[in-house]
């Protein structure tokens, strides 16, 4: 069987023909990404004649609806026989080669990312990776990793429209290495969409939503995203610290199966800013060694905090340790102050700050700015928000109880609060 894998756009030939172990095809609605899925998909079985390949998408109705009418129209295309198997457990597509055993394209679900296992595979596509949450897409990746043992040309692919700061942007933007690739592709590369298309598209979208929709960017997309306001290019920046001029402050998130947090800073009640200056974020210290390394920090920026804004649960004794947080922080020379809150009510104090740029955040603070990024609610199937993400959640909730105590006062009266 030969034949020519080509697309008719430039981005699209790119992906196909990419060597990098892990590229990421990160395209607007309608740039034309499920065929260039199925034309790569039909390149990494024949390279790897007679392994198993996988395919991969959200849901199972995916699978009908997107992959295969799109496989269908290629194979008619370059005239390739293949029959399409199923039975109630699996679906696959298997090819058959010429001087090779029959290639088989397993197709894959991942509601349930935790059941791929077993099958030996040479290589695997993941279509929409950044709609599933985050510790989903996370877990799928690496299991599909896992799975990628045997073959002549082994490959682990992404194709997603971005939706937010999520794990296709941890992945590829913030860890990414010489083996994983971003090609990006807008929607306004492709020439054959019909002519309101794009009309539509931006009529129907707020600025935030074409710059990931159109344009195929990683953007704070309202909606799933907690810190709606917070925006890095307004945000943060260098600035002089002013010590010994303002109410210095901290917040603190006491780590118990999670990391302890903290975020220094100041506030100018001249300029009624908040000026973040630097952060903790530790996995396994003890209370002790993190209070440790915050007076380190303290006067490495000649700060005299009087005030640590706390997690109220540091009040509470766990069966490990003799003492609370709290008293611990009160036994080694610190002023805690907590109070119960709703996460709503630091929320919205939050992104009515970052709205009226009255925080200001030194670029030093790369796991609080990682997780105003990335933090995001639980939305359920109907849309509606159930709740909030338990990942990327340790640094705001340091600076949550922060902003909470600094300006609770401010902005609420406190009778009859609801979550």
């Amino acid at each position: 069987m030969k034949f020519n894998i080509s697309d008719r756009l430039p981005a699209q030939q790119e992906f196909i023909n990419c060597n990098r172990k892990h590229p990421l095809l990160l395209a607007g609605y309608g740039a034309g990404k499920t065929s260039t899925l199925v034309r790569k998909a039909l390149k990494l079985a024949n390279y790897n004649r007679g392994h198993y390949g996988i395919v991969a998408m959200p849901r199972n109705v995916d699978l009908e609806t997107v992959f295969l009418p799109a496989w269908q129209e290629m194979a008619y295309k370059y005239n390739i026989p293949y029959d399409y198997k199923t039975t109630q457990s699996t679906k696959k597509i298997v090819l058959y080669f010429k001087n090779s055993r029959p290639t088989e394209i397993l197709l894959k679900h991942l509601s349930k990312p935790e059941e791929i296992v077993g099958v030996e595979i040479a290589w695997f596509i993941v279509d929409e990776l950044d709609v599933l949450p985050y510790v989903k897409a996370k877990l799928a990746w690496k299991n599909l990793l896992g799975r990628m043992r045997v073959g002549n040309y082994m490959q682990g692919c992404a194709c997603t429209t971005p939706e937010g700061f999520k794990f296709t942007y941890e992945r590829w933007e913030e860890n990414g290495n010489f083996d994983y690739q971003i090609i990006r592709m807008k929607t306004t590369d492709n020439p054959y969409l019909p002519s309101d298309y794009l009309e539509n598209l931006t009529n129907n979208y707020t600025e935030k939503q074409r710059q990931a929709y159109i344009d195929g960017d990683f953007v704070n997309l309202e909606g799933a995203t907690v810190w709606v306001n917070f925006d890095r290019e307004k945000h943060v920046r260098t600035f002089p610290v002013e010590a010994g001029r303002h109410k210095e402050v901290s917040g603190w998130d006491f780590g118990f199966d999670h990391p302890t947090t903290v975020v220094i800073g100041y506030y100018n009640q001249y300029e009624d800013k908040l000026y973040i200056i630097d952060e903790i974020c530790v996995r396994i210290n003890s209370i002790d060694t993190t209070i440790l390394e915050y007076k380190a920090k303290l006067k490495t920026h000649n700060l005299n905090v009087r005030e640590e804004f706390c997690d109220p649960a540091g009040n509470q004794r766990s069966e490990d340790a003799p003492r609370t947080n709290i008293q611990t922080m009160l036994d080694m020379g610190l002023n805690p102050r907590y109070r119960s809150s709703y996460i709503s009510d630091g929320v919205t104090i939050g992104n009515n700050l970052f709205e009226k740029m009255r925080v200001v955040i030194h670029p030093r603070c790369k796991n609080l700015i990682s997780s105003l990024e990335k933090w995001s609610r639980v939305i359920d199937k109907n849309g509606v928000s159930s709740g909030y993400e338990e990942q990327h959640k340790d640094m705001s909730d340091a600076f949550r109880y922060l902003i909470y105590n600094l300006f609770v006062n401010r902005y609420f009266k406190m009778n009859n609060r609801k979550n």
